[in-house]
């Protein structure tokens, strides 16, 4: 086990969660939501510090993260456990495990970070279930990993709370993906979360905290699919988040608690012209291999500038100094130093 680092002492030797907006209320020898964190004699502990139950290498791309030193990869792990309930949840052998119930090997902050190293990788990244959990965890393994030249990256559901959103960025974190549900109803109903201020609210610290934000929204059938809900979910990205922030639309299979149908793919195009119309700069499809919506498009003169099939960047026709060759706009897209991963081509 190890100390909590965002806790409230309270009376009766209770305890406050401080790590993400649920903000738990735990007794002793209680735990919280998230079944990560328990109330050992007043002192908050963690019992997933360095018990990581997923490690692969895996493309950045398949986060996803567009805009973020593509065609790199990063070492990908998680903790047991989560801090929501979503009924569709891909990694629920994951997220619904009790990280009392099955044992994680545990692997040091160095190691983590060596084990990048050794495999060829250019990044972190915490993701799978919600890296919220291995936030101590995190905080001593981000500045290793800036020192050693590997960016640090999260696949959030976006449910920090200010303070720990703070720390992550003063230990080092680079980026934030957030996977925005739905409306208030939608996390209620679907994801076992009231009372919450929810991922808008995080996006905007992540961007006045200077990391690079990317949003995704898993189009999920007869639950956010509707017009109404796209557009408001568009609506709501453009005064959080703004016009240059990647927004993705992906595509939803059935898994764990939910058979609906997968996504229609005319929905997902809908969507995509329905925010590029409305001022998205760059949508994105996600889960449809093969289609154009998968490439980075210039918003000013429309030319390919990135090419992606699945997972893998086929080619980057972007300049080296990050522009399209056609008509010199600025696209943001985050370089090592003075290159992308994959040196431009020609057409």
């Amino acid at each position: 086990m190890h100390e909590a680092r965002l806790y409230e002492p309270l009376e009766d030797g209770a305890v406050r969660c401080g790590l993400c907006q649920r903000r738990c209320l735990i007794a002793p020898g209680q735990r919280g939501f998230c079944q990560t964190r328990r109330n050992d004699g007043g002192q908050l502990q963690s019992l997933v510090y360095g018990r990581l139950a997923a490690l692969e290498s895996r493309p950045i791309e398949i986060k996803p993260f567009f805009h973020l030193y593509p065609g790199s990869t990063a070492l990908t792990y998680c903790a047991y456990g989560c801090n929501l309930r979503c009924a569709w949840c891909q990694n629920w052998h994951l997220s619904r495990t009790d990280p009392l119930a099955k044992s994680a090997p545990y692997l040091s902050p160095e190691d983590l970070v060596e084990a990048a190293l050794r495999g060829g990788d250019q990044g972190l990244c915490a993701s799978f279930s919600e890296p919220a959990l291995l936030h101590e965890y995190n905080l001593d393994a981000f500045p290793l990993a800036k020192r050693a030249g590997l960016y640090t990256c999260y696949v959030s559901n976006g449910m920090l709370t200010a303070e720990a959103l703070e720390e992550l960025a003063a230990a080092g974190l680079d980026a934030i993906k957030i996977d925005v549900k739905g409306d208030t109803e939608v996390y209620a109903t679907w994801c076992g979360a009231k009372d919450v201020e929810g991922p808008w609210a995080t996006a905007s610290r992540a961007l006045a905290l200077g990391l690079h934000m990317e949003i995704v929204h898993l189009v999920v059938t007869g639950v956010n699919d509707g017009e109404d809900a796209l557009s408001a979910l568009v609506d709501e990205h453009l005064r959080h988040a703004g016009p240059d922030v990647p927004l993705h639309f992906t595509r939803y299979y059935p898994a764990y608690k939910m058979d609906a149908p997968a996504t229609p793919i005319s929905t997902l195009e809908r969507a995509y012209e329905m925010a590029k119309a409305a001022g998205v700069r760059y949508p994105y499809l996600g889960n449809v291999t093969g289609h154009p919506g998968e490439n980075t498009w210039c918003p000013r003169c429309g030319q390919l500038l990135i090419e992606r099939r699945g997972y893998t960047v086929a080619r980057i026709l972007l300049t080296a100094e990050g522009r399209c060759p056609g008509c010199g706009e600025t696209v943001p897209v985050r370089r090592y130093g003075e290159a992308l991963c994959l040196s431009p081509v020609g057409s």
